[in-house]
């Protein structure tokens, strides 16, 4: 039994008043999504935030969350924090322990978090942010820090991506970290990949190969840390082609593994990491060539699809050019070209969203999700199935809590003050 916690806080430490959802985008001061008040209740049925009034700082906020949800979690917690000041910024920092005997879950999942982020960063953790907080008893598994969550399952590194300008709907070309971070409450039992249903564990070990980072950790949820690493990819070219072979060269989990039985360690036949960034620097030098970065996708739509339609000419051409140089020796043409449809519209859509909706269709099991990407700054996916997820929202305080239990959800934002208005 597990519990998640959590608070994405997107506006600074107090507010000033709230923004018109009419006004022009210069005058709003948060940053919710606006099609929020198309179906919140209007606000004069809601208790409102007192303007001027300060925010709880998150940490302690994460801490009065926490104390509500030890019930469902007291031998091991996490605490990862992911903030940034642009989306090229972003700094993680994950802390995750085992809980003492007579120790309070929630005032050692803070407090370790901050020993490990450093007492200054502890103090002047700064918004935008993110708090992803998970509370557990081993129920699956052995009480270890390793299977405490949140998990990742490939570390976060720097990789080349595209950031996405909300006014322009264009692309800037950045040197940002890649990765995922989760926690999860139910259990992970099996996914259906290639038409066939394989056990979350043998799932793991394909994990290993196709992403070139194998894990000896038994937890069921950071196989599905890993299922985003795969098939979350939005914005980069190189884990989209990766997405791609997966989805459209390989026909069978065995193509990952040589043809055997992947629990029997066989040579790994997925592609090395050098061909996948071979792939990524191929799709990324083509796209820079046409232009597609500076097109409007929203206000330009026949401009934006002729370039893309030039694009994928152009990477079909050169990788059957050379077909042995991109690993590309045994593919039809007809193979070369799904796969290049594939990758781009892996590099357009599949955010970490999209990649939810797949997974809940495939897996088996109960889940309780909470899924961050770095690539995607101020946004968390949450997901239930089988288990509980509630949340609270209000766009005056531009802040979203989250968690398995609702008494959670409520608890005072700013003090003296009721909970947050959406629940």
């Amino acid at each position: 039994m597990c519990g998640n916690c959590g608070i994405l806080v997107l506006a600074g430490d107090s507010i000033s008043s709230f923004a018109n959802p009419n006004a022009p985008d210069a005058e709003k001061s948060v940053s919710l999504d606006r099609s929020l008040f198309l179906f919140l209740p209007p606000v004069d049925k809601a208790p409102l935030a007192e303007v001027e009034l300060p925010v709880t700082h998150s940490l302690k906020l994460m801490q009065a969350m926490a104390q509500l949800t030890e019930l469902r979690g007291g031998q091991s917690a996490g605490l990862a924090s992911v903030s940034w000041s642009d989306p090229s910024s972003t700094v993680l920092n994950l802390a995750k322990t085992i809980i003492p005997k007579r120790g309070r879950a929630s005032d050692v999942m803070v407090s370790t978090w901050a020993k490990k982020a450093g007492r200054n960063q502890a103090n002047k953790l700064k918004n935008p942010c993110l708090l992803l907080g998970h509370l557990r008893f081993a129920t699956a598994s052995r009480n270890k820090v390793s299977d405490a969550h949140p998990h990742i399952w490939v570390p976060w590194r720097r990789d080349t991506v595209y950031v996405k300008n909300s006014s322009t709907n264009t692309l800037t070309k950045t040197n940002n970290l890649v990765g995922h971070v989760l926690t999860h409450n139910g259990d992970f039992d099996a996914v259906k990949i290639y038409n066939s249903l394989i056990t979350q564990s043998k799932f793991g070990i394909w994990l290993g190969y196709v992403l070139n980072a194998p894990s000896e950790i038994a937890s069921d949820s950071l196989k599905i840390a890993g299922y985003f690493d795969v098939f979350s990819t939005k914005f980069n070219w190189r884990t989209s082609a990766r997405r791609a072979w997966v989805m459209r060269v390989a026909t069978s989990e065995l193509d990952a593994s040589s043809g055997l039985d992947i629990q029997l360690n066989p040579p790994n036949s997925a592609p090395t990491e050098e061909l996948v960034a071979k792939w990524g620097d191929l799709f990324s030098s083509l796209f820079d060539a046409s232009n597609l970065c500076d097109v409007n996708c929203q206000s330009n739509r026949s401009e934006f699809s002729k370039l893309a339609k030039a694009l994928s000419a152009s990477a079909v051409k050169k990788i059957s050019d050379a077909k042995f140089s991109h690993g590309a020796q045994d593919w039809t043409t007809l193979c070369i070209s799904e796969f290049v449809r594939e990758t781009i519209v892996g590099f357009f859509t599949a955010d970490a969203f999209v990649t939810m909706g797949m997974f809940l269709r495939s897996a088996r099991g109960s889940f309780g999700l909470a899924v961050s990407s770095v690539t995607e700054p101020g946004a968390i996916v949450l997901a239930a199935s089988g288990q509980p997820m509630c949340f609270a929202i209000d766009p005056q305080l531009d802040m979203v809590l989250y968690g398995s239990e609702v008494n959670a959800i409520a608890v005072p934002v700013q003090a003296h003050n009721p909970p947050m208005r959406y629940r």
